[in-house]
């Protein structure tokens, strides 16, 4: 008969949940960090800085043993595992990279604002779909907060009044690209973790480059214009600018 902990689960289990699922499963330990499975989900336990961590690793086995094999030399050597980090409000996120972008980095005040304008989108997406930490954004995610901006409506260039309208692709493409280094920003400051890609980064790649159109109308020189411009030209000139 299989011998039980004091939850009344079989030994390598974790427990069960309130209606008498079993939680985890243990399948090994490599060093100080223990690897459980629940479901087909893998999940590392260890214990950093007095703290209890409990992550999630996308993957197989092989993938799970190697992430326990990094953030165990990490833990080893003392230095900050690969999944430690510090979850984040979207609104904490954003009011951050701004005054990074502003006492830091000094940029132009014309340049925080567009920034700010930018990141203010990516945070109302965020209220309207109870996103509680920057860390839950992944490709997916994004690629909802594109279908969110081309529904919504502005007047041009910010401007309380005047034309409502769409936001082109252009601008699109400026408020991804904003996030994608607010995204960059927030990983060197532990804010995410240290491993996976930036999801604006993958979802930028996939759109088509676009060049801005100019959709000025155009005109051509009247003929008093064309007079004094011809006589304005040198022997030189004059016949290169006739052809």
């Amino acid at each position: 008969m299989a011998t039980r902990n004091r939850r009344g689960a079989p030994r390598g289990h974790t427990g069960k949940t309130a209606r008498g699922h079993t939680r985890d499963v243990r399948i090994e330990r490599l060093g100080r960090v223990t690897i459980y499975k629940r479901g087909k989900t893998y999940s590392l336990y260890y214990r950093e800085s007095g703290k209890t961590v409990r992550c999630r690793v996308p993957g197989n086995l092989t993938t799970a043993r190697i992430a326990a094999s990094k953030v165990n030399a990490a833990l080893e050597e003392g230095s900050p595992s690969p999944f430690g980090f510090k979850r984040v409000h979207p609104e904490r996120f954003v009011s951050d990279y701004l005054d990074f972008c502003e006492n830091v980095a000094q940029r132009a005040t014309r340049t925080v604002d567009r920034y700010r304008a930018a990141l203010s989108h990516f945070q109302d997406f965020a209220i309207a779909e109870g996103i509680q930490s920057i860390d839950q954004v992944n490709e997916s995610t994004v690629s909802d907060f594109v279908k969110w901006l081309k529904k919504q409506q502005r007047a041009r260039n910010g401007a309380r009044v005047g034309e409502i309208g769409g936001y082109t692709d252009a601008g699109i493409d400026f408020i991804l690209g904003a996030c994608r280094t607010a995204f960059n920003h927030a990983r060197k400051r532990g804010y995410l973790p240290a491993y996976g890609e930036n999801p604006f980064s993958s979802v930028m790649a996939e759109r088509p480059a676009r060049r801005r159109r100019d959709t000025r109308p155009q005109r051509t020189l009247t003929g008093e214009e064309m007079v004094r411009f011809f006589g304005a030209c040198d022997p030189w000139q004059r016949p290169i600018f006739l052809v």
